[in-house]
């Protein structure tokens, strides 16, 4: 329910911000990755699940993970939360980011139902993510705020950050 809603939201709102080749940092089980695009993920369950609906994923650490190649468009969807180090998943992304291409961050607050028993190694503050993509050398370029109740859930507080790699 909440993976449709958000599905959604993002589709919506980030549409004509994403082009060419697609990486999506801490894509879990592949059901938020947009269009066609390569996922990792650091759960070797959520890559098997992603693998079996045909994703094209691999197993890796957002920090650490190489390729030979430089993304059009990045994703990064309730992911930074998750780590130990924030600022090396941004700045790994940035040197896997084409020029002109797109970082598309997607936070949320610890307030809200959806969030009660979720477990934040970090809280990452709209601020605070501001600052670290303009120290990158990143142009953010759109912001959007979803506030929402859905089935099941209270509230949820979400953030979507854009940022283009100048």
């Amino acid at each position: 329910m909440i993976k449709t809603l958000l599905r959604r939201i993002i589709d919506y709102k980030y549409l004509k911000y994403r082009k060419g080749k697609i990486l999506d940092l801490g894509c879990g089980d592949g059901s938020l990755m947009i269009g066609d695009c390569i996922g990792v993920d650091i759960d070797s369950k959520q890559i098997k699940k992603a693998k079996k609906e045909g994703k094209k994923v691999f197993l890796g650490n957002a920090e650490k993970i190489q390729f030979n190649s430089q993304f059009d468009t990045i994703t990064m969807i309730y992911l930074l939360h998750h780590s130990t180090n924030p600022e090396k998943i941004l700045k790994n992304a940035y040197r896997h980011l084409n020029k002109g291409g797109n970082l598309l961050v997607v936070e949320s607050s610890k307030e809200g139902l959806y969030w009660e028993n979720h477990k934040f190694k970090h809280e990452i503050k709209k601020e605070w993510l501001r600052k670290q993509l303009k120290k990158l050398g990143l142009k953010i370029i759109r912001e959007f705020s979803h506030f929402g109740r859905t089935e099941g859930l209270k509230f949820s507080k979400s953030y979507i950050v854009i940022a283009k790699k100048i």
